[in-house]
């Protein structure tokens, strides 16, 4: 955990291991304080200062989560979306085996009730992000940037991507027209909920 000046104020370590794939180590928070990252195949969670981290679902490589308004877990895998309770017990299958290759980032949409994700992919579908519906899990959009990792979203309903390899973009919710925000490569990508400022991350 770091302060406002970038400092390390508090630690926590558990049994998973979350490095070997740039990708892994992602984090997200509920306003209650619990905290998930997501961690090689385990999605892992803890409330600082009260629980250690502790596994609570395993899957085929457990890469990123969005939390959805009914306090579930909409949690993105190499292969599949899953919704599962805040708990880690499986509600449903979204997005089937193979829906999603190499899957990297995903980002729920309050207002339409749909989702993004981001993934590597696979022959002639290569880093694709497609749009899905959170009721059928059907794919409604798609577009392509290259290597688009992580994702965060202004205020207004754009989004922001982040890239192992290309400058941060910024795009319409429809996926229709990205813009790069500058000539600067980060993989991750975070919005000050406060002030709706794009918080730069990390480069490779």
């Amino acid at each position: 955990k770091l302060d406002a000046q970038g400092q390390i104020v508090g630690t926590w370590s558990g049994a998973t291991y979350v490095q070997g794939v740039v990708s892994y180590g992602k984090i997200a928070g509920t306003p209650a304080g619990r905290v998930y990252v997501m961690g090689q195949s385990s999605l892992l969670t803890f409330v600082p200062g009260e629980s250690a981290p502790t596994s609570i679902y395993d899957d085929n490589g457990v890469y990123d989560l969005a939390l959805l308004p009914s306090g579930n877990l909409l949690v993105l895998t190499n292969y599949r979306v899953v919704e599962l309770t805040p708990s880690g017990e499986l509600v449903r299958e979204v997005v089937p085996l193979i829906g999603v290759v190499d899957g990297r980032g995903i980002l729920y949409d309050t207002e339409t009730d749909t989702f993004v994700t981001t993934m590597l992919g696979y022959t002639n579908h290569f880093h694709e992000m497609r749009r899905w519906d959170l009721a059928t899990g059907a794919m409604l959009d798609y577009a392509t940037y290259t290597y688009a990792d992580d994702i965060d979203q202004f205020p207004d309903g754009r989004m922001i991507f982040g890239s192992g390899t290309e400058p941060v973009a910024i795009a319409h919710y429809d996926l229709a027209t990205f813009t790069p925000l500058n000539q600067t490569q980060r993989m991750f990508v975070a919005i000050d909920t406060i002030d709706g400022v794009f918080a730069d991350g990390f480069g490779e």
